[in-house]
């Protein structure tokens, strides 16, 4: 199975606009922590598959 790979995009920070940044790395922290868990999931998956094999 090939491996997944899950884009995160970048964070620009601009001066003055502190609230918007922090609003954009609770997104990302967000999203990263999906994609951890996602991984997670597929290792245990290809884990049984192997197993069960």
């Amino acid at each position: 199975m090939l491996p997944r790979t899950i884009v995160i995009p970048a964070c620009i920070t601009v001066s003055g606009k502190e609230s918007k940044d922090q609003g954009a790395e609770s997104r990302l922290r967000k999203l990263r922590e999906r994609a951890s868990e996602a991984n997670k999931k597929e290792a245990k998956t290809e884990a049984l598959e192997i197993v069960n094999a």
